[in-house]
């Protein structure tokens, strides 16, 4: 944040957001512009030191932060981190699954390794985090946010791994949107495309890769204006258990997929919701 961007009053206060992948990337934008609109953010990472910088930037600009190394891939890490959360800040009421990783690969070279990683991180992970937080939406309602990806929408190429996680995503949200809806729990799902993050230095073409073949993947777009429009989605979510909502509303999935954000207004984006 800018020297001008001090924690005020918003659209959040005295919510408790939980935001996994908070060190970086889109996870640190997402963190700092809840904390921004006002909300208590616990900053999850698998770096305490990059978490904690994040948990600081937010305390320094006057909100309210707490760091903690979480692995999202293990249950019982999910657990204690959420459980911790819950002590320290209160009630989880924002879930924003951010954390992930990928890389280019050959199909027939990846490893079972890489395989197993990415899916264990970007899939498995985002399941833990969504059932860890689950009971205490249940008690009061709340949002959930995963990050899926065009890719997850659409494949793309030299990234079986990474699209195979990401189309978990999406799946994994609509059922838990359709299993909860009613109960004052709204799921989302946001598929981007390529954002300029550190992830993004990962996604370099194996040797042998026909460039041309990802002519039509998704185009990079600025991940703070992603982190604008997660905070609309998360607004919208808490606003909606508080209205009466009719049809299929109430728990409608809403999977955005971009292939050039920064092209298209935030506000239109959540307008599809």
């Amino acid at each position: 944040m800018s020297a001008h961007d001090d924690i005020g009053p918003g659209r959040f206060v005295d919510r408790i957001a939980v935001v996994t992948g908070g060190g970086s990337g889109l996870g640190h934008a997402t963190a700092v512009r809840l904390a921004h609109e006002g909300a208590n953010v616990a900053v999850l990472d698998i770096r305490l030191d990059a978490a904690a910088a994040t948990a600081e930037q937010i305390i320094d600009a006057g909100g309210r932060a707490y760091a903690r190394e979480v692995d999202v891939s293990d249950a019982e890490s999910v657990r204690a981190a959420v459980a911790d959360t819950a002590d320290l800040l209160g009630r989880p009421q924002i879930l924003v699954n951010c954390a992930g990783v990928g890389q280019f690969d050959l199909s027939e070279e990846v490893a079972i390794e890489t395989w197993n990683r990415t899916i264990a991180v970007n899939l498995t992970g985002t399941f833990l985090m969504c059932q860890a937080v689950l009971p205490y939406l249940l008690t009061g309602g709340g949002v959930i946010v995963n990050i899926a990806s065009n890719s997850g929408l659409q494949g793309i190429p030299y990234a079986v791994a990474y699209a195979a996680s990401k189309g978990g995503v999406v799946l994994l949200t609509r059922s838990l949107a359709s299993e909860y809806s009613g109960r004052g729990i709204r799921v989302n799902a946001v598929a981007p495309g390529g954002i300029i993050t550190p992830l993004l230095g990962n996604f370099t073409f194996p040797p042998g890769a026909d460039r041309t073949r990802i002519a039509r993947s998704p185009l990079r777009s600025r991940r703070d204006r992603l982190a604008g429009g997660l905070h609309r989605l998360g607004r919208r979510a808490l606003h909606d258990r508080q209205r009466r909502l009719h049809g299929r509303r109430d728990h409608r999935v809403s999977t955005v997929a971009c292939r050039a954000l920064v092209s298209i207004p935030f506000d239109s984006l959540s307008e599809a919701i």
